[in-house]
């Protein structure tokens, strides 16, 4: 257990090494290595408390320094989130809102533990007295709904940015933050774990306090190496991101009202796109090809919605996927490989062009291919 902690605090100084180094930082980057730094710092303080109460207490100013900095994890990884799926100008003053309990679990502490003389708190540390404490209650009901929320609040901003990609962006794969939902989970379980974990104790008093919080702190160490593993393998945390969808977009409400020019517009963009061939750009976004058509992205919207019932994503991907039908029935394309061909019609990524397809014709590329080899 001890060693995971040493390797949590290894691992969050490496990944805040990494994001150090990066050329170019964006305002996302800074708020990651400031939550790497903090959870480095959490785990550190944590193992202290182990490292006293195995050599005599010989840092009694420390103990117990590590339980408030656990109510920063979930604001900064919201943070960090809201970064990527907002145009996040700058900070307001309300936003320090969001470290108000920290603020408050760390006076609550210093009242009721922090600052009694050392041997009060060696003694009450030795014979777990902390966990019978009613502040113990607080502060541990308080850091799960802090971490649970601030979670469950991360998965639903990325759910809204998904949809609002579709009305954004021709590709998506590379933009839907798949990454990050998947490790929020992870973290929703293994917090669960913990708090679940601190609350049994409360009630039942099954252990001592050294081995709850090395076991709790344990499960937090493997959770940040988890993400810092994933986000390297994913090469997500890294890279240079500008997941930035247009802030004034909005999706807009379906009518049955017929309108002359609207129609007419479509006619236009349908006969202008499929002659110059738009979609074979795989970067092609909304705005670009509003500017193309001479109208706004707002409108474009409006009328893709209203008359095709389609968002622009939709749009654009049912022409790539006729693109690739048709080079499939071109015996000159015989010796390309289906991805090549794929790309050929303006799709740059494997997995978004298998899973459109699928979507489109209920058929994977290569029963598509198939069935028209054999016809």
């Amino acid at each position: 257990m001890e060693a995971a902690l040493i390797t949590g605090v290894v691992f969050s100084a490496f990944l805040t090494a990494l994001l150090f180094g990066k050329k170019v930082k964006h305002r996302s980057d800074y708020i990651l290595i400031t939550l790497f730094v903090i959870i480095g710092l959490t785990i550190f303080l944590a193992f202290t408390d182990i490292y006293n109460r195995e050599h005599g207490f010989k840092f009694p100013a420390l103990l117990g320094l590590s339980t408030p900095f656990i109510l920063l994890h979930g604001p900064l990884l919201w943070l960090y989130i809201r970064s990527l799926t907002h145009k996040l100008v700058h900070f307001k003053w309300i936003d320090l809102l969001h470290f108000l309990p920290f603020i408050l679990v760390f006076l609550l502490l210093s009242l009721d533990y922090y600052f009694l003389p050392a041997n009060e708190k060696i003694g009450m540390d030795s014979e777990s007295l902390i966990t019978k404490s009613p502040v113990f209650y607080l502060v541990v009901a308080l850091i799960a709904i802090s971490t649970q929320g601030y979670y469950l609040w991360g998965l639903l901003l990325i759910s809204r940015y998904k949809k609002k990609l579709k009305f954004y962006y021709s590709d998506i794969q590379r933009l839907n933050l798949s990454w990050l939902k998947t490790l929020l989970f992870l973290a929703i379980g293994f917090y669960a774990a913990i708090s679940l974990l601190y609350m049994a104790q409360a009630i039942f008093q099954f252990t001592d306090y050294n081995t709850l919080q090395t076991v709790g702190y344990a499960i937090a160490a493997l959770l940040n190496i988890v993400i810092g593993f994933q986000g390297i393998r994913k090469g997500n945390l890294f890279q240079n991101q500008a997941y930035e969808p247009d802030v004034f977009l909005k999706k807009m409400k379906k009518t049955n009202v017929e309108d002359n020019p609207d129609h007419q517009f479509v006619m236009k963009l349908v006969r202008q796109t499929e002659k110059e061939q738009y979609y074979l750009n795989p970067e092609l976004t909304l705005p670009e090809l509003a500017k193309i058509m001479e109208v706004s992205p707002e409108y474009m919207s409006k009328v893709l919605n209203r008359i095709l019932n389609k968002h622009f994503y939709d749009f654009v991907n049912y022409y790539r996927v006729e693109a690739f039908k048709e080079k499939c029935q071109n015996p000159e394309n015989k010796n390309l490989t289906l991805i090549s061909l794929a790309y050929d019609s303006g799709f740059n990524s494997k997995a978004t062009f298998n899973r459109v397809f699928k979507q489109m014709t209920n058929m994977t590329p290569g029963q598509h291919y198939r069935k028209v080899s054999e016809s």
